[in-house]
């Protein structure tokens, strides 16, 4: 899934075009409510996914040195309330906002 995120970020008409359907953190969509006031604000775009005992979240970061990763993370089988897996994932997306480069 990342590769295929990567590649298409290396095609400027599939990345706009893939840009434009994915939410943006605490912006618009899915994740208006996520990472909203943090450095990831803005920074963060990408598709959710959920259903019984599975999250998901795939996209694109940018760093804070305008640095643009692929990302994916997926998550199953868990028994904790889907909000703490949300979290630990926002925790590894503020995480990516912060590598250097």
């Amino acid at each position: 899934l990342v590769a295929t995120l990567a590649a298409a970020w290396e095609r400027p008409h599939l990345r706009d075009t893939l840009a434009a359907t994915m939410p943006e953190a605490g912006r618009s969509g899915s994740l208006a409510d996520r990472l909203k006031g943090t450095a990831a604000e803005g920074r963060v775009r990408a598709k959710t996914g959920s259903m019984s005992n599975v999250r998901s979240l795939a996209g694109f970061v940018e760093t804070a040195a305008g640095e643009p990763l692929a990302f994916a993370f997926l998550v199953n089988g868990f028994d904790v309330r889907a909000s703490e897996i949300d979290a630990r994932v926002d925790e590894m997306l503020l995480a990516m906002v912060a590598l250097p480069r």
